[in-house]
């Protein structure tokens, strides 16, 4: 349990965009004027694994709502913009994608909207790819803050335009499902460019992050992006006693829980912070559960609640609700 988520007819033919091909020959792309992109189709092999990191921590998959498929002619660099919903620091950036064997660069903008680039405040490179198409993971060390913009870019380190991928190419979302919440962010564009500078473009990467954890004994997050951080205070042949906090990303709080070994039934509370005191009571399987929650004194609000282990994954990341726990 421990340290613990697609012929179209022919519409445009604009500098800069992707151009959706068919159902089965999913996408062409480009990121320049003048190239003749290839047709390509949905991946159906083997994904590679030997261009992967491992991540100690929560993985982040940052698929949106429109899933257009794979495509080659990426331009000079494919990139995100979104806003942290709350603190979080990252080890690790990935995206899904044939690339040659070659050095890339991960570059973090600061944004005033997430549509807009501004200036670098974190780069890095290495070198990664020819293996095959699937994730490719580059060591990044980086703190994002709740309510500020970013924007996440991947490119070749040479400036090459469209030559560091390889077929079937780089997998791509539609930028008409954006915004999309996801994780710890909410994605709201889409850019092509050495330097993200090509917001025009119709379609982003699929990327990962993987989310350090804090050291504790057991590591939690649950459907609202909540995560715990709890250690063993005492145990004995009914229990385990847990203490330490929750990460609410608007604040952190003092929490407790407690595990019944004879039922699985855990029971997790945060204490009232700026808002009102709040409590999970869930039901473990495997390194997962689903429960209720409610907030107390005064009473705010109740619904349901997913909990997943933080080196774990869950279909469930972001909960929209009008009540939250722990907020009046």
């Amino acid at each position: 349990m421990k340290k613990v988520l697609k012929i179209m007819s022919i519409m445009l033919a604009l500098t800069f965009c992707l151009i959706v091909m068919s159902s089965t020959a999913a996408i062409a792309v480009d990121g320049a004027a003048g190239n003749n992109p290839d047709q390509v189709q949905q991946f159906t092999g083997k994904l590679s694994d030997t261009a992967e990191l491992p991540c100690d921590g929560t993985r982040h998959d940052l698929a949106t709502a429109q899933h257009v498929g794979q495509g080659m002619g990426p331009g000079r660099g494919r990139a995100i913009g979104f806003e942290a919903e709350r603190d979080f620091s990252v080890s690790s950036v990935g995206i899904m994608a044939g690339l040659t064997n070659e050095s890339f660069e991960v570059v973090i903008y600061d944004s005033p909207d997430g549509h807009t680039p501004g200036s670098v405040i974190y780069t890095t490179a290495a070198t990664t790819g020819g293996t095959g198409y699937g994730w490719n993971d580059m060591t990044v060390s980086f703190t994002f803050e709740a309510g500020n913009f970013y924007v996440l870019n991947w490119r070749p380190a040479d400036g090459g335009s469209s030559d560091w991928v390889t077929s079937p190419g780089m997998d791509y979302y539609n930028d008409n499902g954006l915004p999309y919440a996801v994780g710890p962010i909410t994605i709201v564009e889409g850019f092509e460019g050495f330097d993200a500078e090509n917001a025009s473009n119709l379609y982003h990467p699929h990327m990962r992050l993987c989310e350090t954890t804090e050291e504790c004994d057991y590591c939690l997050e649950d459907s609202f992006g909540y995560v715990w951080c709890l250690d063993v205070i005492d145990q004995n042949s009914e229990g385990i006693y847990l203490a330490g906090t929750v990460d609410m990303g608007y604040e952190v709080r003092n929490a407790v829980g407690t595990y019944l070994k004879k039922n699985a039934g855990v029971s997790l509370s945060g204490d009232a912070g700026s808002g009102c005191p709040f409590n999970y009571n869930w039901k473990l399987q495997g390194s997962s559960g689903s429960g209720v929650w409610i907030n107390i004194s005064p009473s705010a609000g109740h619904g349901t609640i997913q909990v997943w282990m933080c080196n774990g994954t869950s279909d469930i990341i972001d909960k929209v609700e009008e009540q939250r726990p722990g907020i009046n």
